[in-house]
C-alpha cells in the first residue's frame, strides 16, 4: 500500500518561528488522523511520522513554551544522525540545540501501539500482560487487560522512568551550547499538582549526583502543559560556591 502524501521529507527542515512550526504541527497531526489510511501510516513506525511525533512536535512545543509568539525566533528540526533533535536561533545570539529524548518504556509503548494499530484502542496504563510471537507471525499474541491502575503505581513507573533518562544522559559530551529537553507523560502519571511536585523533586534530588553536560535540563510534558526548566550552569556555580 502506498503511503499517503502528507509528510514531505523538505518540509521538515524548514526553519520556522516557534508560532509557524507549532501550526504546521498540529496541521500534519490533523491531517493524519483524519483517515483509516492515514492513521494507519502514523502508525505504522515509517521514518517521517515517526520523526514527527517522536522529536519534530516536542521540538514545537519546547520552542513554544520557551519563546512563544516572536517573530525573531528561527526553530530548524534536524532529520541528520547529529547529537541533537532541532537547532534555535535568536537574532545576535549563539544557536541552541536542543536533544530530546523520553522518560518512558519504549519497548511496552512499542507493544501497546501495535495493539492500537490492530484493534484501534488500548489500556494506556494497565501492565502488560502475555506476548507470544514475533511481529507479523500469525501466531502473535499480546494481552492488555482493560482494568484499573492505582495511580501511585503509575506515577512512581514514570519517576523511575525519569531517573533512569537523566542516567542514560550523564557522562556523555555536549556542551553549554546544548538543552536537554525530557518528554514525561502529562496526560497519565503526571496529571495534577501534586504529581508535578513529586516530579520537580526527584528531579531535583538527582541533579546534584550526576554529571551532565547541558547548559539546561527541561522537563516537558507530552501535551505541552507540563514545563520546567533547570538550569545547570546556575547549580554548578551555587555547588561551587560552598
Amino acid at each position: 500500500m502506498a503511503e499517503p502524501e502528507i509528510l514531505k521529507y523538505e518540509e521538515f527542515e524548514v526553519p520556522r518561528t516557534p508560532a509557524a512550526l507549532k501550526a504546521w504541527v498540529d496541521a500534519k497531526g490533523e491531517e493524519l488522523g483524519a483517515t483509516l489510511k492515514a492513521k494507519a501510516y502514523a502508525r505504522s513506525g515509517a521514518k517521517l511520522p515517526k520523526k514527527l511525533y517522536d522529536e519534530v512536535r516536542p521540538l514545537a512545543l519546547f520552542a513554544w513554551r520557551e519563546f512563544g509568539n516572536r517573530n525573531d525566533v528561527k526553530v530548524a528540526p534536524n532529520l541528520s544522525n547529529d547529537n541533537y533533535d532541532g537547532v534555535i536561533t535568536v537574532a545576535d545570539q549563539p544557536p541552541l540545540f536542543v536533544e530530546i529524548t523520553y522518560a518512558k518504556d519504549g519497548y511496552g509503548d512499542s507493544l501497546r501501539m501495535e495493539v492500537l494499530s490492530e484493534q484501534g484502542s488500548i489500556n494506556a496504563i494497565a501492565p502488560i500482560g502475555v506476548v507470544h510471537g514475533v511481529r507479523g507471525s500469525p501466531k502473535r499474541q499480546i494481552e492488555i487487560p482493560n482494568e484499573a491502575v492505582d495511580h501511585h503505581d503509575v506515577l512512581n513507573l514514570h519517576l523511575c522512568h525519569v531517573r533512569e533518562c537523566l542516567k542514560r544522559k550523564a557522562n556523555v559530551s555536549y556542551g553549554q551550547k546544548y538543552v536537554l529537553t525530557v518528554v514525561v507523560d502529562d496526560y497519565n502519571a503526571f496529571c495534577s499538582e501534586s504529581d508535578d511536585m513529586a516530579l520537580d523533586e526527584s528531579v531535583r534530588a538527582l541533579l546534584s549526583s550526576l554529571r551532565l553536560d547541558f547548559s539546561r535540563i527541561v522537563m516537558l510534558g507530552a501535551s505541552g502543559r507540563l514545563f520546567y526548566s533547570y538550569d545547570l550552569c546556575q547549580r554548578a556555580a551555587e555547588q561551587s560556591a560552598l
